[in-house]
């Protein structure tokens, strides 16, 4: 598992002061126009770095973003605005939906509110 540091070094934007890291958690408030690492995994998608995110580029179905790690109490939402479908993955390690290191695909079109139960393990509900 990556630490805060190692983390907050791999987000967009690392190093300026709208990025901030207590706990491994991400405190940032909106990102919008974000683009999917194209052909991405866990270890390589974007990395969801705000608490509320609009991908407006997915290139490809399957495109990936990794979640920050599962610190109980936080809330993200992340709303795919493109005709493809995101592939949606935990930090190593962790759970999305009880299921460990996989992918969660977030259909085109449709947005997701994920909540951390538990450290380690994050709950999804999609839209309709």
């Amino acid at each position: 598992m990556l630490s805060a540091t190692q983390f907050a070094a791999r987000l967009p934007g690392a190093g300026t002061p709208a990025v901030e890291v207590s706990d491994a958690v991400i405190l940032r408030n909106c990102a919008t126009g974000l683009t999917a690492t194209p052909s991405g995994n866990q270890a390589s998608g974007i990395l969801i770095a705000a608490l509320i995110n609009e991908f407006t580029v997915i290139g490809s179905d399957g495109d990936a973003a990794t979640l920050p790690p599962a610190v109980a109490g936080v809330v993200i939402m992340i709303a795919n605005a493109t005709a493809k479908s995101l592939n949606l993955y935990p930090a190593v390690g962790e759970k999305i939906n009880g299921t460990q290191d996989s992918a969660f695909a977030v259909a085109a079109g449709k947005s997701i509110l994920l909540f951390a139960t538990a450290t380690g393990s994050w709950r999804a509900v999609v839209s309709a």
